[in-house]
């Protein structure tokens, strides 16, 4: 079936045939785990494809032939020196035919030339979030050096009423919480510069592109800034269903109070999910909070450390 398959850039126009290919992969996955059928929210996701394919054309690909429809499809994408491959997806028909690994070939062929070291620099970073019931995907993903590193897990249930103070519903260190800046604001380019370097701080490099798709998807951001001198020391996004995230702090000691502040700015809705880092100090709070972990695991696989865990609480496991 391989021969038959042939692979091309993928176009916003084929958003509804990879959430098809998605969804088909993934109900099988958990059929062949005995667990239900993954949870459908095709708005969410079909704007998340959208925004890979637009901003990183030359690393997202589809495989089509061989059956109707798309076979299987890839979205990478590049921030600075940082490549993550945010979806892998192969139609159940076409899996164990090498389709896979075509597809991050392609999708990792803009960068190519940078995986050898060249001067004093390590040069790129390869990375993935693969489930940990794949072992073949996770198999794929070594042979690229991104190795298991971290284990995170999606986070679901009702917060007790206790916990915006308990968990630091008042901000520590005299912090402010400040609603981000729209971009037609005077502020906007003072409040971007601000999250530029906490992300160089905590994730290694700057991804502003991905914070203007988050206020775009109407999650909420805010900037949390010392009073005294105004230097802001974090930021946090939560949307009025209950998704929080992502989160970055450059003091761990303030995640949890964040989490918790972030938490009481919107009316309870009927659950919250949060996708939290197993070092995450956030962890152990949400859990008393009342939140269970809702599945297993998910791996992030890579060629180096990553992000620092116990300051970062992502948006998904698409991007980082």
């Amino acid at each position: 079936m391989t021969a038959a398959v042939s692979l091309r850039p993928a176009t916003p126009n084929d958003v509804p045939a990879c959430l098809e290919v998605f969804y088909a992969a993934g109900d099988d996955l958990a059929a062949r785990n005995g667990q239900p059928p993954w949870p459908r929210d095709p708005v969410s996701l079909a704007g998340l494809f959208q925004h890979l394919i637009e901003t990183d054309p030359g690393r997202t690909w589809v495989a089509e032939g061989g059956s109707p429809g798309l076979a299987a499809f890839g979205l990478a994408h590049r921030r600075e020196h940082a490549w993550f491959l945010a979806f892998l997806f192969v139609r159940p028909e076409s899996q164990g035919s090498g389709l896979g690994r075509r597809l991050v070939d392609a999708c990792l062929a803009p960068d190519v030339s940078e995986l050898a070291p060249s001067g004093p620099r390590a040069g790129l970073t390869l990375a993935v979030c693969a489930e940990s019931t794949q072992p073949i995907s996770l198999g794929l993903y070594a042979r690229y050096g991104m190795l298991p590193r971290v284990p995170l897990f999606a986070l679901r249930g009702r917060l007790d009423q206790s916990w915006p103070a308990s968990g630091g519903g008042q901000l520590p260190g005299a912090l402010e919480m400040q609603p981000l800046a729209e971009s037609e604001a005077p502020a906007h380019a003072a409040d971007a510069a601000q999250l530029d370097r906490i992300d160089r701080a905590v994730l290694g490099y700057a991804h502003g592109v991905d914070h203007r798709f988050w206020h775009h998807a109407q999650r909420q951001g805010y900037l949390f800034r010392r009073s005294a001198s105004d230097e802001a020391i974090g930021y946090g996004y939560v949307h009025r269903s209950g998704r929080l995230g992502p989160v970055a702090v450059t003091d761990p000691n303030q995640l949890a109070p964040i989490v918790a502040r972030l938490s009481a700015s919107i009316e309870a809705p009927q659950a919250w999910q949060v996708f939290v880092p197993g070092p995450s100090p956030a962890l152990v709070p949400l859990f008393g909070a009342g939140l269970r972990i809702d599945e297993h695991a998910v791996i992030y696989a890579a060629t180096g450390q990553g992000p620092a865990w116990d300051r970062y609480i992502p948006a998904n496991y698409a991007v980082l």
